[in-house]
């Protein structure tokens, strides 16, 4: 994914690994990304994936109307 390194501040990017760890880039993405950067994450994830993720996430809150 082409992704702001931006948004990950925190991490090597070159360390990052999306497929072990998608909460994580969903969480930075839904928090701080663009809507192209949205599109890409859901392009990547799919939308089951990103709502399970979500739904898992602590200090987002839920939305039924995903």
């Amino acid at each position: 994914m082409n992704l702001r390194k931006v948004l990950f501040w925190d991490t090597d990017h070159n360390k990052l690994n999306c497929d072990k760890h998608p909460a994580y880039v969903i969480e930075r993405v839904a928090r701080y990304g663009t809507l192209e950067e949205w599109k890409e994450v859901l392009d990547y994830y799919g939308e089951e994936k990103i709502k399970s993720e979500i739904l898992l996430m602590r200090d987002l809150h839920a939305v039924n109307t995903f």
